[in-house]
This record gives structure tokens, sequence and C-alpha cells, in this order.
């Protein structure tokens, strides 16, 4: 048995996908003026969650799971005397599809925000207003959904929506799909600095994409090389695509506050 895989795959599970946005999300619904029921569910969720992340665990850290299950387990209804005596979890094969895709779009949305705001340098205590345009009625109804869990993770104090024929103003911009999220920088941020940053950033991206090009081009690569290697480096050409277009449309956006 690989227990270095193990205790790999629970660290990462229980600090990125549990105390990251799970436990934070949870803290949020408690905090908030949802219903008792509600609050009530999210609660008894996070003491399954949490009892069997500690039996997953016990193997790796007996101390501390052994520990924390015993103040758990007033609440888990687990009997025993010692964690030793329960049952190692079993993966359960039942799978809510539409679930995973909201909370992997509500990480898309956060985790895109957050990722401008430390490359504008924007100081995590700055809440910023934030405009939507190019969303579907799915989109806008999930974002509205979780309106409040966004704002708080993402450090946003006012969101709003745009028509597609509308302009926005001078702003740093993030694409999902086909949501533009913007966020406006004039009195944000230092205008000339970003400049600097969003140029340099052009200017390696182009570098990478021409370089990209050669080898796509190069008959002899593509010939020899595995169908999965040639196929991922397509698939970081689109992506640097992407992003120099993003740079470039900022870029723009920033020129038309000089003018």
């Amino acid at each position: 048995c690989r227990f270095d895989l193990i205790a790999s795959l629970l660290y990462e599970f229980v600090w990125h996908d549990f105390c990251d946005w799970y436990l934070e999300i949870v803290k949020l619904i408690q905090a908030s003026d949802a219903s008792t029921k509600t609050k009530t569910i999210t609660l008894s969720c996070l003491i399954t969650t949490l009892n069997r992340i500690l039996k997953a665990l016990h193997p790796i850290i007996p101390f501390i799971s052994e520990e924390i299950w015993q103040l758990l387990k007033p609440l888990s209804g687990d009997s025993g005397d010692s964690i030793q005596t329960q049952s190692y979890p079993k993966p359960q094969h039942h799978q809510d599809e539409q679930a995973e895709q909201t909370i992997t779009l509500l990480q898309a949305y956060v985790s895109s925000i957050r990722q401008l705001r430390s490359e504008m340098n924007i100081s995590p205590a700055i809440k910023v207003p934030i405009l939507i345009q190019g969303y579907s009625d799915r989109d806008r109804a999930l974002l509205e959904q979780y309106d409040i869990i966004i704002k708080a993770l993402a450090k946003i104090n006012s969101v709003q929506y745009l028509a597609d024929k509308d302009r926005p103003p001078p702003s740093a911009i993030i694409l999902i799909d086909s949501v533009k999220i913007f966020i406006p920088i004039e009195g944000l941020i230092d205008i000339n600095a970003e400049q600097a940053r969003l140029k340099n950033e052009t200017t390696k991206i182009s570098e990478t994409i021409v370089k990209l090009k050669q080898r796509l081009n190069d008959k002899k690569f593509v010939n020899n090389a595995p169908a999965e290697i040639v196929d991922k480096q397509k698939q970081t050409l689109q992506t640097m695509q992407m992003q120099l277009d993003k740079y470039r449309n900022q870029l723009a956006s920033l020129e038309d506050t000089r003018r």
C-alpha cells in the first residue's frame, strides 16, 4: 500500500477542497440570513464530511484524528470508544453532476477574480466593483443565486450587469467562456505601471506563441511526436492566444483613459 500517495491525495483534498472552499462556503451560509432548515442541513453535511475525513486520515495521523473524532463524536452519532473501531470510509458512487458543475463554475469565477486582483496588486482588504457582460440567463441566475458567496470570497462590493451594447469603463477583464467580467481600474491602480506590466506580459506571450507555432509547423515533430504531446502543444497555443487577446484588450482599454 502506498501510504505516501494516500497521504498526498488526502492532503490536497483537505487543504484545498475542504478548507479553502467547502468550509469557507459553509461559514458564509451559517452567517447569512438563510433559513434554519438550510443551515441545519449544511451543518449536518459538514459534520458528516469531517467525520469521514478523520476516518480516512486515521491510519496516517492517528493521534490527531483520534482527538478530533472524540470531540466530534457527540455530533456525529458514532458509537464506540475509539476511532480505531470505526470502519474505513467506502466510496459512494452517487454523483450530483449539476452540483459539481455549479461549484466548478463558482470556483472559476472566484479564482479568476482573485488572480486578476493579484496581478493588479490590489490589496485583499479592498473590495472592488465588477461589471458582467456576455452572460446567458443561466449564468445570471447562478451568479445571483450565489451572490453572497462570490462577493465574500472574491472581495467584491457590487455587481452590475451590462447589456451587450453597453461599453464598460476602462477595466481589467476576465473571460470565462463567453462571460466577460470587468474590474474598473480608474482610481484603483497606477495605470502607467499596469500598462508596463501588460506590455511586458504581451511580449513574453508573443514570443512563446511564435515558438509554439514553429514547433507545430515542423512536420518532423508533428509526424514523430506522440499524438497526446502534439495535442497538448495545440491546446497550449490556443490558451496562450486567448491570454494574448485578453492582455491586448486590457491595453486598449487603458489607452481609453488617456483620451
